[in-house]
């Protein structure tokens, strides 16, 4: 199976949608994978959230119970079956298995790393609750995984190539900015699918690192006329902070604020935006501080 055959968009399809929306509505309505969603639930129907954008984050089974026989009961002996019966008056049962009960902790964090396809592969064996190699079962396990994992790492692959772009409102700044393609390939990352944001994970806590990502075709460059030359550094600060209304003083702002306000009006050109913040950190620092100015 190509790409084309199950993933044909273009950056202009998607321009302005939810990176959740895009992940939920290309990913899981598809009918391959609505065929595969009723025959694993017709083995565990928990699993008919992993469908709706869920991740089993954690699996765990409980062990199995029995139920205990009252000590009056000797089902050996033939003559107390007749009084084989509780003081409530119910025939006694011999002891019945009871399956071990499967907890599944769901969540809508689906991890960049290329591990989530193990991981995946674990879950929904600990979940369906049979051998691994069972044959049917293995096949329709492996099946589910590879499609979905597939599916998954192609949405992800034009973000790492920049050939996709992807805006998000930046934790520190707080205002939109374009993510790093880099931002793609980190492991420690995870997309909440439900609320579109990307979270960085340390231990067990997770912190939205970008909020509300949307996508977008990348801009078309052209190529620099004599008009349009960049002028020298300082002149193009300069004109920055007079728009601002910073060119007389920092008016109770941080050098680090200007620099996100003025990142914020230039764009970062596909560079990583911490980078080019502590960038024109240092330029605006260095601007009030030869003109004398707080």
């Amino acid at each position: 199976m190509t790409e084309a055959e199950f993933l044909p968009l273009s950056a202009a399809d998607l321009n302005g949608k939810p990176i959740g929306a895009v992940f939920l509505g290309y990913i899981f309505h598809e009918p391959e994978i609505e065929a595969l969603r009723e025959r694993l639930c017709k083995i565990n129907s928990q699993l008919s959230r992993l469908f709706k954008g869920a991740f089993p984050a954690r699996v765990r089974s409980k062990s199995a119970a029995y139920s205990e026989r009252p000590r009056c009961a000797t089902v050996g002996n033939a003559h107390l079956k007749s009084y084989g019966r509780s003081f409530s008056g119910e025939p006694l049962v011999s002891p019945s298995f009871r399956h071990p009960l499967i907890m599944i902790d769901w969540d809508f964090k689906w991890q960049l790393s290329p591990d989530v396809k193990e991981t995946l592969r674990t879950a929904l064996q600990t979940i369906c609750n049979r051998r691994a190699d069972h044959l049917t079962l293995k096949t329709l396990i492996d099946q589910t995984v590879e499609i979905l994992a597939q599916r998954y790492l192609t949405l992800l692959r034009p973000l790492r190539s920049g050939q996709l772009i992807a805006e998000g409102i930046h934790k520190l700044s707080g205002h939109v900015q374009p993510l790093s393609p880099k931002e793609w390939d980190r492991p420690d990352r995870y997309l909440d699918v439900e609320r579109s944001d990307l979270l960085a994970k340390t231990a067990q806590h997770y912190t939205a690192l970008w909020e509300s990502i949307t996508l977008r075709a990348p801009q078309p460059t052209t190529p620099l006329t004599p008009r349009s030359r960049p002028q020298p550094a300082d002149q193009a600060l300069e004109q920055d902070l007079k728009k601002l209304g910073f060119a007389d003083g920092r008016h109770g702002k941080s050098d680090y604020q200007i620099a996100c306000l003025i990142v914020d009006r230039r764009g970062v050109g596909g560079q990583p935006v911490e980078q080019v913040i502590d960038r024109t950190r240092k330029q605006v620092k260095r601007y009030y501080d030869r003109r004398g100015l707080t």
